[in-house]
């Protein structure tokens, strides 16, 4: 079964986990939320688990933007 969860490094220091959801769509809507309170020095990163794999990757700067167009369209 695959597991969804974020990891934020803060200032490169210190690690939360943040899970698991059970959908990737999930976890991205989250990850969106989470993004508008994180300082400049912190990273926001995925992480994919199933047994015996383990996928993680940061999310592109166009995924943020999303949320961008979101606000405009609600305006």
């Amino acid at each position: 079964m695959d597991r969804f969860y974020l990891l934020i490094i803060y200032g490169a220091c210190e690690i939360e986990k943040i899970g698991p959801f059970y959908s990737a769509h999930a976890r991205d809507r989250r990850a969106l939320k989470i993004h508008k309170q994180l300082d400049c020095l912190d990273a926001l990163v995925w992480l994919n688990t199933r047994p015996g794999r383990i996928r993680a990757g940061s999310y592109p700067a166009m995924f943020y933007e999303q949320e961008v167009h979101h606000e405009e369209r609600a305006n």
